[in-house]
């Protein structure tokens, strides 16, 4: 074996200082790396990680090194950990790569790792485990160590090998753990299968590389997440197996073609409705168990099946398939079904054999065409759910279509939002996608030869709205979405595009902020990605675009900003019933955190969109660009919310002094790891004690070190007032404001 030598990071100059907010580099003594040497050639596995499950009760202690991994494939994958000995591992110098021979592997990719010490012959690819590196720590070249996760097959899981895995698919977990490096036989690259991307043949991965599409909670819930199940036998996808797809306008499923095959030697059907006979073909009146006969060698079929009897056999054959050297493919699609009593056989297409299922989504009939027809993009986000309920429940529009990636019945809706957020109106789509966009926006006619319709107003709520992501994330899935919907919008004519963005795009400002100020400083990494977004959109010919920069939006249900205040709130109300502890605030209390109920915000995108489709400019207005801020009346600063939190809790408030404040600007990123490294394990334990185990809605007290820079969030909403007549319902949040947000929490038990 190679040795493997450590890649060390840059070494700081001084004209680029490290950051202050990089972890120093620990400095032994030569008494101190002899003692760790000793310590690590003597065991065999000198470390060891210890998941901490949010079902296990543990007491909050100084001494203790809880750490946080966050960036697991799946946000449910985030866990606690603890390393022992942590003394020993923090000693251990911090690496960004290692080396296997001469290739070079870095932190965030994939590796084989050899499971035996036998080291002759080629190397066994299926038989390697396989693993994720999270973090690279060496003593020296004969001392390197790696944090990983692994990558299961699915043999290796409880849920064994199904139908519908593929032959190289691996489940990511978040099962850590640390091993030598020299376990290590190489890199692999192992790609992401996103099942939504039925129209770019790039997403699938190829015959011989390894990927991943749902991941396994080893840690909290031993639960996996959920597969897109298609075809009428409600099952996922083998990628590694041919699916069509229905040919039948009113359908448009991905079909197996085994089910085909099985489909086509059962009675016919249509819809629950015999169909009448065909020549040669014997009517059952109850169905035999269908089986798989074995293929001839010169067959073109890619799926074949005969009824128990054996009376029927179906073969399904599709054009240019199958695949493969030597072999002769077929020229038409056709399934042929074969009686074994006359040899008489029959054709049809696919689209005659299965149920047909409508996937069209539009709003209960019937449709009124004076009224204008709605695309939400990010329609069953937190936003986009109020946004659809309001139109709904006001009647507003003829149709709705709400697109988004999350299905609906994962979306944790509230009862008065499952009408709107209906699957009738809901498409899944990957909006980022051009290949999508037909998808999309395409609308049936009112009959069958009526006019071709479009989408008169397309509202996007899309976007990524986790934050501390990587500026690739936001630019794929912010930036790029905005601008593909918004290409399509305007080649079709939509009379209103109204682009949700964020007030975190001006430069910090204790002085309301209006439309024309500076922007050369937004707070994060999404606020940039979504300025970005909105000036590439100004110059797409012929879109009639609105933006709206929105504050903090709160009410029923929310989960970051108000939801993770009230959230620690409620564990330092759990923690005054043994001793009085004062929850402080960092920075200072008229630091400005401006807010919008999520009501007044559906509506203000309303609002905008009637008047942007009747309006080619503002009035007066000292540039083209259509802006408009949106905020209530209140000003909200974070000594507003701390005298809210006060009063509905029952618990002291106050912020920290200002070498406090100094220490936290310098260390933020420290600072927020000691905050959620103090919180996390007592929330976990309270919403055990309250009977919350997997579900736990957006709710939590954990902390993005983003959402806690020392800036102001400070928005002048006067233009919107004055051009296009809003008014907020609610003027600002109070106490009752927040009181009816716990409540909504309570019903869906979330609340501990």
């Amino acid at each position: 074996m190679t040795p493997i030598a450590p890649t060390p990071p840059p070494e700081p100059t001084a004209s680029a200082p490290a950051p202050v907010q990089s972890p120093a580099q620990p400095k032994l003594s030569d008494a101190d790396t002899a003692h760790i040497k000793a310590y690590l050639d003597r065991t065999e596995r000198p470390f060891a990680v210890l998941a901490i499950p949010a079902s296990k009760k543990r007491k909050r202690s100084s001494a203790s090194h809880q750490l946080i991994q966050d960036d697991l494939y799946d946000p449910r994958l985030t866990l606690q950990y603890e390393i022992k000995p942590f003394d020993k591992w923090s000693s251990l110098r911090k690496y960004k790569k290692f080396s296997v021979g001469s290739e070079s592997i870095g932190c965030g990719e994939c590796v084989l790792v050899k499971h035996t010490d036998e080291t002759t012959g080629p190397i066994d690819y299926d038989a390697q485990w396989k693993a994720r590196v999270l973090e690279i720590r060496a003593l020296d070249q004969e001392h390197v160590y790696l944090r990983v996760a692994w990558l299961n097959r699915p043999e290796d899981l409880e849920i064994g090998r199904k139908r519908y895995h593929g032959k190289l698919e691996l489940i990511p977990t978040n099962q850590l753990d640390i091993i030598d490096a020299m376990a290590v036989n190489g890199r692999i690259d192992v790609m992401h299968w996103d099942e939504l991307l039925d129209d770019d043949p790039k997403a699938m991965p190829e015959e011989d590389q390894y990927f991943w599409r749902y991941t396994y909670d080893f840690v909290h819930t031993k639960s996996y997440s959920k597969l897109r199940e298609i075809c009428v036998c409600k099952t996922p996808q083998n990628p590694d197996e041919l699916i069509v797809s229905c040919e039948n306008n009113d359908c448009g499923q991905w079909m197996h073609t085994k089910c085909i095959a099985e489909a086509a030697v059962k009675p016919p059907t249509t819809n629950g409705t015999a169909k009448t006979p065909q020549k040669g073909v014997k009517a059952k009146k109850r169905a035999s168990k269908v089986t798989t006969p074995t293929f001839s060698p010169d067959s073109r079929a890619v799926a074949i099946a005969s009824s128990g009897d054996g009376e029927l056999t179906a073969e399904v054959f599709i054009k240019g398939q199958p695949k493969g050297p030597n072999v002769e493919v077929s020229d038409k699609d056709e399934i042929v079904v074969t009686s074994s009593g006359d040899g008489v056989k029959r054709t049809e297409a696919a689209s005659n054999t299965l149920p047909v299922q409508p996937s069209s989504p539009a709003m209960a009939s019937p449709v009124d065409p004076a009224k204008p027809t709605v695309l939400i993009i990010g329609g069953l986000g937190y936003i986009g759910r109020f946004l659809a309920n309001h139109i709904h429940t006001n009647n507003l529009a003829s149709t709705i279509r709400l697109v988004d990636k999350q299905l609906p019945q994962l979306a944790s809706l509230a009862p008065e939002h499952t009408a709107a957020c209906s699957q009738e109106n809901f498409l899944q789509a990957d909006a980022s996608r051009p290949e999508s966009q037909a998808k999309i926006f395409d609308l049936q006619p009112l009959t069958p030869d009526g006019p071709v319709r479009q989408f008169d107003y397309v509202f996007n709520c899309g976007g990524e709205t986790r934050f501390s992501q990587e500026d690739e994330v936001y630019k794929l899935r912010s930036y790029q979405l905005s601008l593909t919907v918004g290409k399509e919008a305007a080649k079709r004519g939509v009379k209103a595009f109204v682009e949700l963005s964020t007030g975190t795009v001006y430069n910090s400002s204790k002085s309301p902020c209006k439309e024309g100020d500076k922007t050369t400083k937004p707070h994060t990494k999404q606020a940039k990605w979504k300025f970005a977004a909105e000036e590439e959109l100004t110059k797409i010919p012929g879109l009639r675009l609105v933006v709206l920069r929105l504050p903090h939006v709160y009410g029923p249900y929310v989960g970051r900003w108000l939801g993770t205040q009230l959230a620690l709130a409620r564990l330092y109300q759990d923690r005054n019933r043994d001793k009085a502890e004062t929850l402080k605030y960092l920075w200072s209390s008229d630091m400005r955190t401006n807010t919008l109920h999520v009501e007044d915000a559906a509506e203000a995108m309303w609002l905008a969109a009637v008047w942007r489709s009747k309006n080619d400019s503002i009035p007066k207005a000292t540039h083209d660009k259509i802006v408009f801020n949106v905020v209530d009346k209140g000003n909200t600063t974070q000594g507003t919310m701390a005298g809210i939190v006060k009063q509905v809790f029952k618990i002291e408030t106050g912020f920290q002094n200002t070498l406090v404040n100094t220490f936290a600007r310098l260390n933020l990123e420290h600072v927020v790891d000691d905050v959620n490294d103090d919180t996390l394990d007592d929330w976990a334990d309270l919403q055990e004690e309250s009977g919350i185990k997997d579900n736990g809605g957006p709710l939590s007290p954990f902390m993005e070190k983003e959402l806690l820079r020392d800036a102001d969030l400070c928005l002048d909403g006067g233009r919107f007032e004055s051009v296009v007549g809003f008014r907020p319902k609610h003027e600002r949040i109070t106490k009752e404001e927040v009181e009816a947000v716990v409540e909504s929490y309570k019903r869906m038990k979330w609340w501990p």
